[in-house]
């Protein structure tokens, strides 16, 4: 290294460092190399004067400074802001005031500070401190090797450590895990993370201790792994997590996990919404579920578990098991170490009790309520069924609505009560009061220490001897008891005594005492009461019963609290109600449970209708003229009648007969037991019968009639269509106006499920029918069948005659006819017209010219000889032909050398000059005579054919007539085709039918100008068959045809 250079650099870092600044020029600093300038003596332009003994002092100070690097210039320390500072190789300093020292360390910014190898201090008044470190933000803070603060005001002390939110603190260095190192790092905005890998991820969050991690806004993670994730939530202590928004997580391994919980204590968890967790392993899994205690957990919404735990032996395996507190139901809640509350509402209070019944309450250790709404309070209660009431130490109640009340006691009957230490009540509805009492029989009572009944409906107020007792041990002796403030009676333990009887007031106007303060009563006139607070109030009325009441003019009410009070009515029997004008109540009361409240209800029998009669417990006849019989029978439709147990007649006029049977609407009638009649008119016979549609009726044990009109008649046969009749055993008809004897596989059964198989029945003994509906058997049909094979063949018998030509129609179907005309032979009508009507242009033509000959003008009665008919040769040349051919060769001339010509001999010889003249001669009148013989021969052969030939009026009528002919053979064969398009048509619109009463079927049809009609009738016979019978009419054409079809 350059020594001087080094001297200077030296001198330079000892200047800066004691805050002194050179502003001299080049020459007075050289003047001065080892000593400092006085700024005054330069600025005043005097001698530079050194200060010896301020240099000698830095120097001596410098001794403990170095800094080295290449030497050659490459790595300058640059300090190019004011007052700024670089210490080191290649370190810089941009900003005002800027410090940077340390190798590569730079300072970019105004008042940043960088320290360290590398250093960057980039923000304004920004400090990088360490290795690699970097903070880049105004106010930054980073501390540390590879420590980085990144946002405004952020601070980053440690290793490592990461501020990369605004005002955020990262204190910590990284922590070395198997997966790498993992940095202290504070990534949200104003986070705080402090401890090895600790991290603030989210806004404001804090995460205090090694790997905590606050990841939710304004979250708090505490201690060593330590989570929370949930916005403002809190984690505290080792591996505790805070995932709902706003939860609290305290103590180790600790868990909140719904909004608004807190999880408090070692391992517990709260993952409910607005749970509580509270104690070592405790768990609250539900919205609004508090648990307290050792492992105590609430499971159920709003539940609460108050607790611990406990050790137990298992009585089949002699393990140790431990048992918490636990509320499992909805709104329930365990009180008490190893409590159990599982139902909706239940509550268990006492160590190891157990309420599993919804509204269950179960107090007491050991306590047990398993019923619906059932109490058990006590050590070792139990009630076990709905609505049961188990009160005292080892108290047991059994059934439904049974009550034990006492230590010991117990209630097994249906709606029992066993009322002292060690009652029993053992039949339903029995009553048992007092130590050791029993109640055996339904519906007794037992009434005292020791009593015992033993039969149904009795009250003993004792035992005899041989009644068991609640063991079963026949008692030795017998005990009874007075019964204080009777009279004497005709027996020693009868309730009425002979003394009652005798001193009964049996006056002229009868009316019976009772405690003195409630004597009957009757103000009417010719009135009459007769019992314990009785009142007769109208005239002629009559009131027998305690509490009996005749308030109508001419009324009876008898029975205890019967009411009669309208005029002319009548009530009979306990609780018995007539209340309408001439209406009769006659029966008495019933205990009901209310299905909604499920609380006792009392019925009684009433009718509350004028001129309405109720006959039977709890039975009710509401409206005008109804009449109701049977127990809880009801007639509330005017004039309607029930008739049976739960009988109901509601539809006016309605009649309802059998158990359970039901009309609703008016007219409506169900008879049989469960009949239902629910539509007008409906009419349901038979067990459970189904008459829902207006006006249809079902007869049958579960027959079902819903279509309106419609009929269902059988057992479990069904008829859904409107206006459909269903007749038979498991019969459906499920279209409108449709008879059915059977059933298709889709077909609905009474119970809504298709059968998916056919049911089909014969109908037999079917009378002919007559009129156009009626149905026809089968006999009519085979007569059809033949009646209209007769007719089609009549029909094409017709057909062939008019074709002519061989045409014929038979079994094997129509023979084509065979036309000759003029040689040819044609197999169809139209081919031998088209020749008919060639063959008639050809003799038209004919005829014409034939007429054109007979007029050409060649002398009056002559025909000219030149004229030649077509297709003949001309007379006159054909005898001029032949009369050349019979005239004489001429001879041929010859001359001789000398002397005159000789007249020839031989033939071959030349004729002479008067041979051929005489030749000429003899030819000529052979010319003559044969012209005129031909030309009269030619005039005698066309006089006679045209004397022979018809004039032309006779030819005009006969062609006249044969078109007429061929017009009405036209005319009749488009007849004949307009009745096929008819009868076509009409098919089509027949065929296909799945009306039961069939269809109707009209065709029209056109051709060549001539219009038809066709009527045509199809139905369906049972599943397979099909019949059908139509006509067709043009003019004096028609036609008929019938068929049959059957599927195979």
């Amino acid at each position: 290294m350059n020594m001087s250079h080094g001297k200077v650099l030296r001198g330079t870092l000892l200047a800066a460092a004691i805050g002194m600044a050179f502003h001299g020029t080049a020459a007075a600093a050289a003047s001065c190399p080892w000593g400092i300038l006085d700024p005054v003596a330069t600025r005043s332009g005097q001698a530079l004067a050194c200060q010896r003994p301020i240099v000698e002092r830095l120097l001596a100070a410098a001794d403990y400074f170095t800094a080295n690097g290449a030497g050659d210039g490459s790595d300058i320390a640059q300090a190019s802001g004011t007052n700024a500072m670089a210490a080191g190789a290649n370190a810089s300093s941009d900003g005002v005031n800027a410090t940077a020292i340390g190798t590569g360390a730079r300072a970019g910014a105004d008042y940043a500070s960088a320290f360290g190898g590398n250093a960057r201090a980039m923000g304004y008044g920004a400090l990088a401190g360490g290795k690699d470190s970097r903070a880049v933000a105004e106010w930054a803070v980073a501390q540390g090797m590879e420590s980085r603060a990144t946002e405004r005001g952020a601070t980053a002390v440690g290793g490592r450590a990461n501020a990369a939110g605004e005002a955020s603190t990262a204190v910590g260095g990284s922590f070395d895990s198997f997966l790498g190192f993992v940095r202290t790092e504070a990534l949200g905005a104003h986070a705080t993370a402090i401890g090895a890998g600790a991290r603030g991820e989210a806004d404001f969050s804090t995460a205090v201790g090694e790997r905590s991690v606050a990841s939710g806004v304004g979250s708090s993670a505490l201690g060593g792994t330590a989570w929370s994730r949930g916005d403002y939530s809190l984690a505290m202590g080792p591996l505790s997590q805070s995932v709902g928004m706003e939860s609290v997580a305290m103590g180790m391994d600790s868990l909140a996990g719904g909004p608004g919980s807190l999880a408090m204590g070692a391992r517990s968890t709260a993952a409910g919404e607005l749970s509580t967790a509270a104690g070592y392993a405790s768990h609250a899994g539900a919205l609004w579920s508090t648990a307290y205690g050792v492992g105590s957990q609430a499971n159920g919404q709003s539940s609460t578990a108050i607790g611990g735990a406990m050790t137990v032996i298992d009585g089949s395996t002699w393990e140790e098991q431990t048992w918490v507190t636990e509320a499992n139901g909805q709104e329930s809640t365990a009180l008490g170490v190893a409590a159990h509350a599982n139902n909706y509402g239940s509550v268990a209070v006492g160590a190891v009790s157990e309420s599993s019944g919804d509204s269950a309450i179960a107090i007491g250790s050991a306590s047990t309520a398993r019923g619906h709404k059932a109490v058990a309070i006590g050590n070792e209660s139990r009630a076990y069924d709905d609505l049961g009431i188990a009160l005292g130490a080892g108290a047991v109640s059994h059934a439904p609505r049974a009550v034990a009340l006492g230590e010991t006691s117990s209630a097994y009957g249906d709606s029992s009560l066993a009322v002292g230490a060690v009652s029993n009540a053992l039949g339903d509805q029995s009553a048992s009061i007092g130590w050791w009492s029993t109640a055996f029989g339904a519906r007794s009572v037992a009434l005292g220490a020791f009593s015992t009944t033993t039969a149904d409906d009795v009250i003993s107020v004792g035992h005899a001897i041989g009644d068991p007792d609640m063991f079963g041990n026949p008692y030795e002796d017998s005990l009874t008891r007075r019964i204080a403030n009777v009279s004497e009676g005709v027996e020693d333990t009868d309730a009425a005594t002979v003394g009652q009887l005798k001193d009964s007031d049996a006056g002229r106007y009868f009316a019976a005492t009772g405690t003195g303060d409630d004597n009957a009563l009757a103000t009417g006139a010719y009135a009459l009461a007769a019992g314990s607070g009785a009142f007769a109030m109208g005239d002629e009325s009559t009131a027998l019963g305690a509490g009996a009441n005749a308030l109508g003019e001419l009324s009876t009410a008898a029975g205890y609290g019967s009411l009669a009070q309208a005029k002319w009515s009548s009530a009979y029997g306990v609780g018995s109600q007539a209340t309408g004008q001439s209406a009769t109540a006659v029966g008495g009361q019933m205990i009901v449970i209310n299905g909604d409240t499920w609380e006792h209800e009392t019925w009684s029998t009433e009718a509350s209708g004028k001129e309405s009669t109720a006959l039977g417990v709890a039975a009710h006849a509401s409206a005008y003229a109804t009449v109701a019989v049977g127990a809880v029978s009801e007639a509330s439709g005017d004039s309607a009648v029930a008739v049976g147990g739960a009988s109901t007649a509601r539809g006016s006029r309605s009649v309802a007969i059998g158990n359970q049977a039901r009309a609703y609407n008016t007219l409506g009638v169900a008879i049989g037991a469960g009949a239902s009649s629910s539509g007008e008119r409906a009419m349901a016979l038979g067990e459970k019968a189904f008459a829902s549609g207006e006006n249809a009726t079902a007869v049958g044990a579960l027959s079902n009639a819903v279509g309106k009109e419609s009929a269902s008649v059988g057992w479990s046969t069904t008829a859904l269509g409107k206006g459909s009749v269903s007749l038979g055993s498991y019969s459906a008809a499920g279209q409108d106006n449709v008879v059915s004897v059977g059933h298709m596989a889709t077909d609905l059964n009474s119970g809504g499920q298709p059968y998916g198989n056919v049911l089909t029945r014969r109908i037999v003994n079917v009378a002919a029918g007559s009129a156009e509906t009626d149905a026809v058997n089968m006999a009519q049909l085979k007569a059809s069948a033949q009646m209209a094979s007769g007719q089609l063949g009549a029909f094409g018998e017709d057909v062939a005659r008019a074709f002519g030509g061989g045409a014929s129609f038979g079994i094997a179907g129509f023979a084509a006819p065979m036309y000759t005309i003029r040689g040819a032979s044609f197999n169809n009508v139209g081919d031998a017209f088209g020749a008919v009507d060639g063959a008639l242009s050809n003799l038209d033509n004919r005829v014409g010219a034939l007429e054109e000959a007979a007029t050409t003008d060649a002398g009056d009665g002559t025909v000219s000889a030149a004229s030649t008919a077509r297709g003949a040769r001309s007379a006159q040349t054909f005898a001029a032909k032949q009369t050349a051919a019979s005239a004489p060769v001429p001879a041929a001339v010859s001359t001789r050398a000398a002397g005159a010509p000789v007249a020839p001999t031989a033939t071959t010889d030349p004729a002479t000059v008067g041979q051929v003249d005489e030749a000429l001669v003899n030819a000529k009148s052979y010319a003559d005579t044969g012209d005129k013989r031909t030309l009269n021969d030619a005039k005698a052969y066309a006089d006679s054919k045209l004397a022979n030939m018809v004039g032309s009026g006779e030819f005009n009528s006969f062609r006249n007539q044969v078109d007429d002919r061929f017009h009405r053979v036209d005319e009749r064969m488009d007849r004949i085709g307009a009745i096929g398009a008819a009868s076509t048509q009409m098919a089509i619109n027949a065929a296909g039918t799945t009306s039961p009463r069939g269809r109707v079927a009209v065709g029209a049809g056109v051709s060549g100008g001539q219009s038809a009609l066709s009527v045509g009738y199809a139905a369906p016979i049972g599943e397979r068959m099909r019949v059908s019978i139509g006509g067709a009419f043009s003019g004096s054409e028609n036609s008929a045809g019938v068929g049959f079809g059957v599927d195979l």
